[in-house]
C-alpha cells in the first residue's frame, strides 16, 4: 500500500517519543484522528489495523492510518519510536494506481536528475509517495536521527 504526499508541506506532529516495553505487552484499542508512525527498535509488534494483521520486527516502520481501528493482537517485548502527526496533503493511493504511480515518480526522478536544480522553472512536482510499512535492514542513520527529534521535542 502506499500513499502520495506533498513534499512541500511539512507535517504538524503533535507528539513523538520512543517506548520500551521489555515485558511482553499487547498494543492497547484505539481510534486516533492523525496518522501514527511506529519504527520498531527491537522486538516484535503484533497490531491490527482496519482488520489486516501485522506483524512488526526491528527496523521496520508502519504508517497508521486516521479514523481506522488499531490494536494488538499477541504480546510481545517491544521498543519502538512514535510519531502523532497530521499532514493536510498525505493521501491513500488506491492499488489500481500503485503502479502508474511507481512508474510516474521514476519517471519524475530522472527528469530531475537530468534537470539544473537551481532553474526556477524545475520540471518536477513535489509529490513523494510513501509505502504503508516497510523495514529498512540498515536503520542506523534512522536511529540517530529519530533520537535527537526526540530529544528535540522533549525540549520543546
Amino acid at each position: 500500500m502506499l500513499f502520495s504526499y506533498n513534499t512541500d508541506i511539512l507535517p504538524k506532529v503533535r507528539m513523538i517519543g520512543k517506548i520500551n516495553y521489555i515485558n511482553p505487552w499487547v498494543h492497547f484499542e484505539r481510534i486516533s484522528n492523525e496518522f501514527i508512525l511506529y519504527f520498531i527498535r527491537e522486538g516484535d509488534m503484533y497490531l491490527e489495523e482496519d482488520n489486516i494483521r501485522y506483524h512488526l520486527r526491528k527496523g521496520d516502520y508502519f504508517l497508521l492510518e486516521p479514523d481506522l481501528c488499531h490494536r494488538g493482537y499477541k504480546e510481545a517485548p517491544c521498543s519502538y519510536y512514535y510519531v502523532h502527526f497530521k499532514h493536510p496533503d498525505l493521501n491513500k493511493i488506491s492499488q489500481i494506481a500503485e503502479n502508474k504511480a511507481i512508474i510516474d515518480i521514476l519517471e519524475k526522478r530522472k527528469v530531475s536528475l537530468l534537470s539544473y536544480n537551481l532553474d526556477e522553472a524545475d520540471p518536477t512536482d513535489p509529490y513523494a509517495i510513501l509505502s504503508k510499512n516497510e523495514n529498512i535492514s540498515d536503520y542506523q542513520d534512522y536511529k540517530a536521527t529519530l533520537n535527537v527529534a526526540v530529544s528535540i521535542y522533549n525540549r520543546r
